[in-house]
């Protein structure tokens, strides 16, 4: 499909990669632009108007306007701007931001089948929760005076029988 593409539509459509991303041709050994177009090349066949910036728009408001965050998240999982906004994308980062986890990890979420991500997603809510608790935890503890004495507990011995 993309041998068939006009050159101005081609160059529109990396440009706008480029603009949208901050992707730099020359940045690394193959350019982040390269290293993205050679994991999703179909990127480069998708409308700009009804498929790229709906997502676009979307990732950029959940990463918090953070574009170095959802650059660095494009460059690790170039295929997830190729999943459906409304039946994938949205929904499983609705999730991992219910749970709150970080926006970045919707490059592992996103690749999972259904039971593996929803396993993914409740392994993830136990650590947090328990984390959550030991932070209660230590929170409430009653805090130690420092000038009460210090005191030494030993376990008395029992007399050695012969």
């Amino acid at each position: 499909q993309v041998l068939g593409m006009n050159d101005d539509t081609l160059r529109k459509k990396i440009d706008y990669l480029k603009q949208t991303y901050g992707l730099d041709e020359h940045s690394t050994d193959q350019g982040q632009l390269q290293t993205v177009l050679v994991g999703m090349p179909r990127l480069l066949v998708l409308n700009i108007e009804n498929n790229l910036q709906p997502k676009v728009h979307y990732l950029r408001e959940v990463f918090g306007g953070d574009l170095e965050a959802l650059k660095n998240a494009v460059l690790r999982l170039p295929t997830l701007l190729a999943y459906s906004l409304e039946k994938r994308i949205q929904p499983r980062m609705e999730a991992i931001l219910g749970a709150n986890m970080d926006p970045g990890s919707i490059t592992v979420g996103i690749v999972l089948a259904q039971k593996q991500y929803e396993s993914w997603l409740h392994n993830h809510k136990q650590k947090i929760k328990k984390k959550q608790l030991q932070q209660e935890a230590i929170a409430t503890a009653a805090p130690m005076d420092p000038s009460a004495p210090i005191v030494h507990w030993t376990r008395p011995r029992r007399p050695r029988q012969l």
